[in-house]
């Protein structure tokens, strides 16, 4: 005679992968073909291959194998790179990446070099750096931006003194000498002795100009 409804299952799980059948207790006799009776309370074991399943233990150390071995193929793989790296003033070949460019340098002229017109090598650092532009600090003249040269008792970059900063070229440019067109409103448009006057550089009133040093004097 068969049971008025099957007995609930629970499923449960463990490393051994032993799957359980554990009657509900309401559940009733049931009758076995050969006329015995099967008690609910008789649990069915059924333990799997390892080929159909695999512990969490084998996953995780599978798992961590595999991570082992790919770091330390990428390692060996940067490391090859980093021993071709050509460091500042070396020679390169001329569109090459043989250049350390965690260094910021480029081949330039079969050289290894900073980009000149924006940065300098740092003997400090070993990188490459940024120039200071006009009336920035500067330790030297070459942490200025080109034209413009470091100021020994400010430590700021200026322009030479035969040379103002134009603005709107970012440069320092040539002073207009005697006679030379010069801005009205900018009388270091023209060399420091001289002053701007109707858009030409001239001595100022009781002065010449003498060539030799390219300054006004007092006449007499």
């Amino acid at each position: 005679m068969e049971s008025d409804h099957d007995a609930s299952r629970t499923i449960r799980f463990c490393d051994a992968i032993d799957v359980r059948e554990i009657p509900n207790k309401d559940a009733e006799v049931q009758l076995m073909p050969n006329g015995s009776r099967k008690n609910p309370s008789q649990q069915a074991n059924v333990t799997c291959g390892p080929k159909i399943f695999k512990t969490k233990q084998n996953i995780i150390i599978g798992i961590v194998l595999i991570c082992v071995i790919a770091g330390t193929v990428g390692r060996i793989v940067l490391s090859e790179e980093d021993e071709y790296l050509v460091t500042f003033n070396e020679t390169c070949e001329h569109g090459s990446s043989q250049c350390d460019r965690n260094k910021d340098l480029h081949c330039i002229n079969k050289k290894c070099h900073c980009d000149y017109s924006k940065k300098y090598w740092d003997m400090t650092t070993q990188i490459c750096v940024s120039r200071q532009n006009y009336s920035q600090i500067c330790l030297h003249n070459d942490s200025c931006m080109a034209t413009l040269i470091c100021s020994s008792h400010s430590r700021l970059c200026i322009c030479d003194q035969r040379q103002y900063y134009n603005s709107i070229l970012s440069r320092c440019v040539n002073r207009a000498s005697l006679d030379e067109s010069c801005l009205p409103s900018m009388n270091s448009t023209c060399l420091l002795s001289l002053s701007c006057d109707s858009g030409k550089c001239v001595c100022p009133k009781g002065k010449r100009w003498l060539p030799s040093k390219k300054i006004c004097v007092t006449s007499g």
